[in-house]
């Protein structure tokens, strides 16, 4: 993703290698095997997934990593503009998850490349750009605050943080300032992720520390 430097090494080492383990056992099953981060904002998604992906990648597995934000259907300033009109659009209906499910299922199904989108956050703009596919592909790796509705998607991992404990985190990526808007968004997203806790199949803990 343009404009998001998402620095791996941040990740539980402990963590990455417990995850590793259990999902390269869940991938002798079905292959490739699509795994879904979901969390809150700030709560460690896309850390935690770019890591498992290259700790696979380590080992020898073919990986895909997918952002959820690179399908949202408006950049991110016009997006906020519609937010700021009616908060009430906030949720799983701004991001165009149809696609993302078929472009899963099209690496499911042997595609060597997708066309992928992709977020500049710096300008606020969507690009269109093709994305490669290793030979052979073991796994996609999914992130996003609502990956756990996508259809396609065969183990579901939530990160257990919220949103008020990740406030340093958010501040330090520095997407968009803090305001009024951002606390009621991140309120509303606190709300329909906590519903959706229960569809995980592996939780993390708050302290990184896998509980099932």
């Amino acid at each position: 993703m343009i404009g998001e430097n998402v620095d791996p090494t941040l990740a539980s080492r402990s963590l990455v290698e417990v995850l590793v383990d259990v999902i390269k056992v869940q991938g002798e099953k079905v292959k490739p095997l699509a795994v879904a981060f979901y969390g809150e904002s700030g709560s460690g998604k896309s850390v935690t997934a770019k890591a498992l992906s290259l700790g696979l990648q380590e080992q020898g597995y073919g990986v895909v990593r997918l952002q959820m934000d690179d399908y949202f259907f408006l950049p991110p300033q016009q997006n906020s503009q519609e937010r700021e009109k009616d908060l009430s659009r906030v949720g799983p209906l701004e991001v165009d998850l149809a696609t993302l499910d078929q472009h899963i299922r099209e690496l499911k199904a042997g595609a060597n490349q997708i066309q992928h989108p992709i977020i500049d956050f710096k300008q606020s703009t969507r690009v269109v750009e093709t994305l490669c596919v290793p030979t052979p592909l073991d796994f996609i790796v999914v992130e996003g605050t609502y990956v756990n509705y996508l259809k396609e998607v065969d183990v579901r991992v939530f990160l257990e943080r919220t949103y008020e404990e990740t406030h340093i985190h958010r501040v330090a990526r520095m997407r968009e300032p803090d305001s009024e808007l951002l606390r009621e968004v991140l309120k509303i997203e606190h709300r329909i992720v906590q519903h959706n806790r229960h569809q995980a199949d592996h939780i993390i803990s708050k302290d990184f520390q896998l509980l099932q």
